[in-house]
């Protein structure tokens, strides 16, 4: 097998594990909560989980790499507070955009919906696999 098919499963694998985690993800409460000092619980599970799908989703994008250049060419210190500041309005924007939509719909349906999208991509990347 070439390394593009072998992307091509990894691919099919990586969408159909996330369109099952998100369909049948749960909830856990006990152990993974504390109380902060405010009283108020914190939800270590679901920022765990949060770390690692938004590290996941940027290794290895375009702004990830357009950064590297950038910092190679220009000042290393301005790239790098111009990408911080750049990915920190993004997932502002994107968190407050689903606290939003978060009041309108349920989580339920958007985790089923969400389920369904990745089923949906990994059938897509099964039956038209990329360009050879």
């Amino acid at each position: 097998m070439n390394l593009r098919v072998n992307f091509g499963f990894a691919i099919l694998f990586l969408f159909a594990f996330f369109a099952a985690s998100s369909v049948y993800a749960q909830d856990v409460a006990g152990d993974n909560d504390r109380e902060d000092s405010t009283g108020s619980v914190i939800d270590l599970g679901r920022r765990s989980k949060s770390f690692n799908l938004t590290f996941l989703a940027k290794w290895g994008d375009r702004s990830q790499i357009a950064t590297i250049v950038l910092a190679t060419h220009k000042n290393a210190l301005g790239a790098a507070v111009g990408a911080i500041a750049g990915h920190t309005i993004c997932t502002s924007v994107a968190v407050i955009g689903g606290s939003i939509l978060a009041s309108k719909i349920s989580q339920g349906i958007v985790a089923t919906v969400g389920g369904l999208l990745f089923l949906g991509f990994s059938l897509s990347s099964y039956f038209y696999p990329p360009l050879q």
